[in-house]
C-alpha cells in the first residue's frame, strides 16, 4: 500500500490531493476493528449519540477549534471506509465520521428509509455536537445526503466535496435495487 510507505501527516497535504489519491480501496461494511486516536482533541472517538430517536455511531478526532469536515458513507459501507482520510486530516480539521442509519453500528429504525431520515439525520448530528458549520464529503449515497443537505440548509454548509455521486435522480430500477438491498 503506498500510502501506509508515505510519512504524510509530516508533510503538508492539500485536502484536494488527499482525497483524489488515498481513498481506500472499497470493501463492504465490516465491524469496527479500531477507533483512531485523536490528535490534541479532548473528544473521545467512536461513541454513540441520540439523534431523532435513533442510536447513532460517531467518531470524533482533530482540533476543536479548527474547520469541521464530516465525511458521510456510501452503501453499503460504514464510517470506517474514511480512516485514512480522517488520521491525515485530523492536525488540521475537526473530523467527524459517523454511520448512516441501517449501516455499520447504527441503528436501523423502522427499516425504510428515504434521503430526508439521512439528512435529518446529519443535521441532528450536527445539533447534537453543538456544530454550526460543516464541509460535507459524501461518496456515492452520501454524497446524495450532502447535497440534500446543501439544498435544505446551505448556510450550515462551508464547504462541499463529492465523491462518485451524481445530482441527478436514481431511475426507478435503480431505486427498486437500492431498497431490496437495504
Amino acid at each position: 500500500d503506498p500510502l501506509s510507505q508515505m510519512d504524510l501527516c509530516r508533510r503538508p497535504v492539500s485536502f484536494f490531493g488527499l482525497l483524489c489519491r488515498a481513498l481506500p480501496p472499497f470493501r463492504r461494511a465490516a465491524p469496527v476493528q479500531s477507533c483512531l486516536t485523536p490528535a490534541a482533541h479532548d473528544k473521545i472517538p467512536g461513541v454513540e449519540v441520540s439523534v431523532n430517536r435513533l442510536k447513532f455511531f460517531y467518531t470524533d478526532s482533530g482540533k476543536t477549534d479548527a474547520p469541521v469536515i464530516v465525511f458521510i458513507h456510501g452503501f453499503p459501507f460504514d464510517h470506517s471506509m474514511w480512516e485514512q482520510q480522517a488520521r491525515l486530516l485530523s492536525p488540521s480539521f475537526r473530523v467527524i465520521t459517523y454511520d448512516q442509519r441501517g449501516h455499520g453500528k447504527s441503528a436501523a429504525g423502522d427499516g425504510r428509509y428515504i434521503f430526508e431520515d439521512f439528512v435529518d439525520d446529519l443535521f441532528g448530528l450536527l445539533d447534537a455536537l453543538h456544530i454550526q458549520k460543516a464541509i460535507l464529503c459524501g461518496l456515492s449515497m452520501g454524497g446524495y445526503t450532502a447535497l440534500r443537505a446543501l439544498e435544505r440548509h446551505p448556510e450550515r454548509i462551508q464547504g462541499l466535496v463529492l465523491c462518485d455521486t451524481r445530482s441527478e435522480p436514481d431511475s426507478d430500477q435503480a431505486k427498486v435495487k437500492r431498497a431490496t438491498n437495504l
